[in-house]
């Protein structure tokens, strides 16, 4: 977040994948995703899925250490931070002990 911070409209893109599940509240990352891009550009990144007590909690640690997030909370979030969500869709990240995870593949548009 401190890199984003520091490089004020610098970016047309910044892509992260399967790095934002190792946070939990997304408010700063939005934040500092927000204030790097340009005008119009673009954020694009994958966060666990949480599909159950969405509604006690928006995101949650899980055992291996990873965040998962409400589809609800990461539009909200990405929202109320000056973006456009343009597409969310549940995508497989990968394999993990012989199971899937599930993601969600966001795309926002720095409005």
């Amino acid at each position: 977040m401190k890199f984003l911070g520091a490089h004020v409209a610098a970016f047309d893109v910044i892509i992260a994948a399967d790095t934002i599940c190792y946070v939990g509240e997304l408010d700063a990352f939005a934040h500092a995703a927000r204030r790097s891009l340009a005008d119009d550009g673009l954020l694009i990144f994958t966060v666990e899925v949480l599909t159950d007590g969405a509604a006690d909690a928006p995101w949650r640690l899980q055992p291996h250490g990873r965040y998962c997030h409400a589809r609800e909370y990461v539009e909200t979030t990405l929202a109320d931070h000056g973006f456009s969500v343009r597409d969310v869709r549940r995508v497989v990240l990968r394999r993990e002990a012989g199971r899937q995870v599930d993601g969600w593949l966001v795309t926002a548009a720095a409005s």
